[in-house]
């Protein structure tokens, strides 16, 4: 089964698996922070692209596409557990 899943990407790329992604991706349709040097953005997760940069909708619902960077949860409940 790996071996076919290897095949379709060489001829389909990340397109054909996009769809799988997405359903099993964690932080889709997650708030989270997303951090690229010194630049904090914070937005909610809308998936990825099919080069696999993640799209990132803002409080504007504006989505912007991100080829690297580091990607956490924001904790909502974390003031309250304090």
């Amino acid at each position: 089964e790996l071996e076919e899943m290897f095949l379709t990407f060489e001829i389909s790329g990340l397109g054909a698996f996009l769809p799988a992604w997405q359903e099993a991706h964690v932080y889709h349709g997650q708030a989270v922070t997303l951090l690229r040097g010194s630049e904090v953005l914070e937005g909610v997760v809308a998936g990825i692209d099919e080069s696999g940069a993640i799209k990132l909708r803002d409080a504007a619902g504006c989505v912007s596409v991100y080829h690297s960077g580091e990607v956490s949860l924001r904790a909502e409940t974390r003031e309250s557990v304090s």
